[in-house]
């Protein structure tokens, strides 16, 4: 289908379905359809209560973590993991009250990567996140549009 597909697992592993995300087929993106969404989300998924690679985290050791990484697409959750860095998805921007109650189950404190675009948005958030976790909100370097841009020592620089 021109997807590769992620399975969504809630925070006790679970499995609720699989998200697909589009591959290029080519360099040229004009031969593909501008209608195929990036994203095919499981049917009726509640994102607001999902949060891409909680299950997994607890190959950083067991909950809550000193400081998790939150971002907003599966794809950086597995760069970061990559790096040996813990980090959750929200798939998207905003974080529900679900969410954040999820994120004070799993770590003390949560640094908040979102793109580059959605940075101003983001901070609607912060006031909820820092009712009940420490909380970093660093913007990315102007050059970079997606935490999943950054390297091993942008990402500390960026924590510290």
């Amino acid at each position: 289908s021109g997807r590769v597909m992620l399975p969504v697992k809630d925070e006790s592993g679970q499995l609720f379905g699989y998200l697909g995300r589009k591959i290029p087929h080519s360099s040229d993106s004009s031969s593909e359809n501008q209608n195929d969404p990036k994203y095919l989300f499981p049917k009726n998924l509640p994102k607001s209560r999902f949060l891409f690679g909680a299950w997994e985290l607890g190959t950083f050791g067991p909950a809550p973590l000193k400081r998790i990484y939150l971002v907003e697409s599966p794809f950086c959750v597995m760069k970061f993991a990559s790096l040996g860095l813990p980090a959750v998805a929200v798939y998207g921007w905003s974080v529900s009250p679900e969410q954040i109650r999820l994120l004070s189950e799993l770590a003390r404190g949560i640094v908040y990567l979102p793109d580059q675009n959605k940075h101003q948005q983001a901070e609607s958030c912060l006031a909820n996140i820092a009712q009940v976790l420490w909380l970093r909100f660093p913007s990315l370097p102007d050059q970079i549009q997606d935490p999943e841009e950054l390297s091993y020592e942008a990402i500390l620089a960026l924590t510290h």
